[in-house]
């Protein structure tokens, strides 16, 4: 049997092609999800088929600073 191993980044937008495994963002009923949780929110299932193994969840930043950080550079250009 084959194994995978999943690494999942955290984006605004999830590709509609599901691959190996699939993601879907759903809503849930009000009321049970306040008796839950408190307030309204989404909720997204992360369904892994049978040969994944290990699934890694990394949430990705947006923001140009954070990339900026991550290769040593400040805001003049010099390296950190």
């Amino acid at each position: 049997m084959v194994q995978h191993r999943l690494k999942l980044h955290i984006a605004k937008d999830i590709s509609q092609d599901p691959g190996i495994v699939a993601a879907k963002t759903i809503g849930i009923r009000e009321r049970l999800l306040r008796m839950l949780l408190g307030k309204q929110r989404k909720v997204t299932l992360v369904v892994p088929g049978d040969a994944v193994r290990q699934i890694d969840i990394t949430e990705t930043d947006d923001d140009l600073v954070a990339l900026a950080e991550a290769v040593g550079v400040s805001t003049g250009g010099d390296r950190k």
